[in-house]
């Protein structure tokens, strides 16, 4: 009977610890899933940066461009 009850609460134990494992591994996971989120929305901003930056320096070269043009027709 002693050995039945010692093997309970071993197996308890063991189940236990198991447990344990699952929710670690599952947290690691989750940690990793937010990791490459992260990763991916830094990437997204940076696009966004970049473009951003590209139309602003579009819209530089169309003022410049816009002022020669203009200087151009008043010299001629």
């Amino acid at each position: 009977m002693e050995r039945e009850l010692d093997l309970k609460m071993e197996r308890a134990l063991d189940l236990k610890i198991e447990r344990e494992l699952d929710l670690k591994m599952e947290r690691a996971l989750d940690l990793k899933i937010e990791r490459e989120l992260d990763l991916k929305m830094d990437r997204e901003l940076d696009l966004k940066m970049e473009r951003e930056l590209d139309l602003k320096m579009d819209r530089e070269l169309d003022l410049k461009m816009d002022r020669e043009l203009d200087r151009n027709r008043y010299f001629c």
